[in-house]
């Protein structure tokens, strides 16, 4: 069995992080969260765990060479079904879907009229949503060579359920990435003939599909979703741009410490939002690194341009700490680790 080179140093990655979290007992900090040693044993067994999953899939997809344009494609699909739904009316979506996740705390404030409701799918934060919808969209357009109305229909689909989700963050992140995208895009390959016959055909159905929804197109931007993510965007342009995340970053400052060159804390709390300095905090440096070099890192052999999918991830990273939400993890290890693999759009043989 190939041993990859990830996986040679996650034995002492893992005796950092257990140090980290042992440390956690003695160190002399209080923080906004409050953590316990139970906490933090749970953080330590679910990060250990997640790895596995990284290790297991990228010997898988390289061993055999399969697609996942088919499970991204019908993911996204399936994701904007509930946000449909969620459009059509938020309430009773909301009572539904307290039910179904009785601890998803953005929905329970939203039923009691204190925050705006904001479609989060089956999960708890919006934005993890819509970082999560912008890598899964951008993962099949960069896979799929072909089908060029199903990336039509992917790429609407995705932008009404960011709509829904009125992530700032997740839409900006989305089109930076699909501007990337296009432009390596369009360096890379000419339009062939038959391809532009495709893309016309793709384009009229589309248009008259656009024609007949239009009630449907025409409520939407016409609701207060769309009201509301302007609010926000206005929101953002008159205050600290970064969502309070700057005041967050300089306040984290004060907590730094020379031991974080080797080792963490193992305590959450000093940061609210970003995940760089979570993961330094919590653990040290030294699996902040493995950490960035795991999840969005370019592996041996592998060009930038394919790890574009990845922004969008990154940035929920960047401004959410997303990846303690563990689906959002498994989703963001899974993708990265297919695309780890060079030349997947070439060999592919099977699909998942």
């Amino acid at each position: 069995m190939k041993i990859f080179r990830e996986y040679k140093y996650f034995p002492l990655i893992v005796v950092l992080m257990v140090i980290s979290t042992l440390i956690s007992v003695v160190y002399p900090v209080s923080t906004s969260y409050g953590t316990t040693f139970i906490t933090t044993f749970k953080r330590l067994v679910q990060f250990v765990i997640s790895f596995w999953y990284f290790f297991f899939f990228k010997y898988y997809f390289e061993t055999y060479r399969v697609s996942i344009n088919k499970a991204y494609y019908y993911s996204i699909i399936y994701i904007a079904i509930f946000a449909f739904f969620y459009f059509l009316n938020r309430e009773t979506y909301a009572s539904i879907k307290i039910l179904v996740n009785p601890v998803d705390n953005h929905t329970r404030r939203a039923l009691g009229h204190e925050i705006i409701y904001r479609f989060n799918f089956l999960w708890a934060d919006p934005n993890n949503i819509a970082y999560a919808v912008g890598t899964l969209l951008l993962t099949f357009l960069s896979e799929e060579q072909e089908k060029y109305f199903s990336k039509m229909l992917a790429v609407i689909l995705a932008i009404f359920i960011l709509f829904c989700t009125m992530s700032i963050g997740g839409l900006s992140s989305m089109i930076f990435s699909l501007i990337l995208f296009f432009f390596f895009k369009k360096k890379k390959n000419q339009i062939k003939a038959s391809d532009f016959y495709k893309i016309s055909i793709s384009t009229i159905v589309l248009t008259f599909m656009m024609i007949y929804f239009y009630p449907i197109i025409s409520d939407f931007f016409n609701s207060d979703i769309v009201d509301n993510l302007l609010s926000r965007v206005d929101y953002y342009d008159g205050s600290d741009t970064s969502g309070g995340r700057g005041k967050d970053f300089i306040k984290s400052l004060s907590y730094l410490n020379p031991m974080f060159l080797s080792v963490g804390c193992g305590i959450e709390g000093f940061v609210t939002e970003i995940g760089h300095m979570y993961i330094l905090f919590m653990y040290g440096l030294p699996v902040y690194i493995y950490f960035i070099y795991i999840l969005f890192w370019r592996k041996r052999n592998i060009r930038w341009r394919r790890l574009i999918p990845l922004i969008p991830m990154f940035a929920g990273f960047t401004m959410n700490i997303a990846i303690i939400d563990q689906k959002y993890l498994l989703i963001l290890l899974f993708t990265s680790a297919y695309l780890s693999i060079s030349n997947n759009q070439f060999v592919n043989k099977k699909g998942i």
